[in-house]
Order: structure tokens, then C-alpha cells, then sequence
């Protein structure tokens, strides 16, 4: 079980064990003829709607703001230079920071360079067709010049609260190629609870 799920079971936990320490409380004070019984009763269910709150307020903050999901802010930076006569090197840089409260493993990434300038009228047609109109994808897929994967051993590459970690990719195209767009995905398929962060960036060749 990694951080984030020990977190949520012992919120849970926690939470149970105060709503059944809650509910033995007011039935033992209900029960009770004694002096003040009424003054008595009254505090305990204070005190209960306190605990119920409390509680509340735990989940809140767990379910809905995710303070121990991680999550993992992805920025890229992209640049080119020409080399040669013929072609252009393209530097595609992606940082990776751990914005959340609990340790990150990576185990696969990947950089996609898609074209998307220049294309002809047919295809953009075909693209447009396929979201829009079939609907068969939610995204225009452009034409794929570059498919890089990496991938890391457990263990190998682990972004602690706050760190940076940076991936460098670098492609080359020719100079025909205008407009590109860089797309880049990390993740850990092997966890317990799988997650993955992407980036998009399109770039334009001067």
C-alpha cells in the first residue's frame, strides 16, 4: 500500500472510530438518571456534533482538495536551430515538479512530435471529421513524426515533495516542417492507484 492510500485508510479509520466512541458516549449518558442528566445530555451532543464535524472536515479536506493524492506539474520549454542546410534540431525540455504532499515514482514516459503545419486541405478535412463529426476520437491525432518512450527501473526516479526533475528530448526534422506540437506523458502503470500527467506545446518554426 504506498503513502496515499495509508493516509485515506487511517482517515477512514479514524473517522469510524470517532463516530462509534461519539454514539457510545451520548447512549451511556442517555441512560443515566443521575443529577444533571439533562445539562449532561445536552453537552455530549455538543461535544458529538464536534467530533462530527471535525471529522467532516478531514474528509473534506482529503476528498475534495486531495492533499495526499499526488500530483505532478509538468512545464516545457521548447526551442530549435537550424543544422545544415536541410534541417532543424528541436530541443523539447520538460520539467517535472512534485506540487503535492507525498513522494512520486515515474516508471514510463513519453515525448510525441506531431506536425502540424504544413498539411493539406484533404487531411485537415479527415482530422476535423473524425472529432467533430464521426466523433470516433476525442482529440485531432496529427501526423506523428517522432514516438520517444522512456522508461526507469523501480526505485530509479522518485520526485519528493517540492523537487524538480527535468527530461530532455531532442528531435530533427526538415525544414519543410512549420508548426509542430510536443506532447509529453508521465507516469507509474505499476502503483497500487495509477496516475499520469501530461503536458501540450505547440511550437512554430521561424
Amino acid at each position: 500500500m504506498d503513502r496515499s492510500s495509508l493516509l485515506q485508510a487511517l482517515i477512514w479509520a479514524s473517522t469510524f472510530f470517532a463516530v462509534l466512541v461519539a454514539a457510545i458516549t451520548i447512549n451511556m449518558w442517555l441512560t443515566d438518571d443521575g443529577f444533571g442528566e439533562s445539562a449532561r445530555t445536552f453537552q455530549v451532543i455538543v461535544t458529538a456534533i464536534a467530533i462530527f464535524m471535525a471529522a467532516a472536515f478531514a474528509l473534506f479536506k482529503l476528498q475534495i482538495f486531495r492533499v495526499f493524492a499526488p500530483h505532478l506539474t509538468i512545464s516545457q520549454k521548447v526551442s530549435h536551430r537550424p543544422i545544415g542546410e536541410s534541417y532543424v534540431r528541436i530541443d523539447a525540455s520538460a520539467t517535472l515538479r512534485n506540487s503535492s504532499k507525498v513522494k512520486i515514482e515515474l516508471r514510463k514516459g513519453l515525448f510525441l512530435l506531431q506536425q502540424i503545419s504544413p498539411v493539406d486541405d484533404q487531411e485537415v478535412e479527415s482530422l476535423y471529421a473524425q472529432v467533430f463529426v464521426d466523433k470516433e476520437i476525442d482529440d485531432i491525432l496529427w501526423p506523428t513524426l517522432y514516438e520517444v518512450h522512456r522508461t526507469w527501473d523501480k526505485n530509479a526516479l522518485i520526485i519528493e515533495p517540492g523537487e524538480i526533475h527535468q527530461e530532455v528530448c531532442e528531435f530533427i526534422v526538415t525544414t519543410g516542417v512549420e508548426s509542430v506540437l510536443i506532447y509529453t506523458y508521465f507516469s507509474d502503470p505499476y502503483s497500487s492507484n495509477p496516475k499520469g500527467w501530461h503536458s501540450t506545446t505547440i511550437h512554430d518554426i521561424s
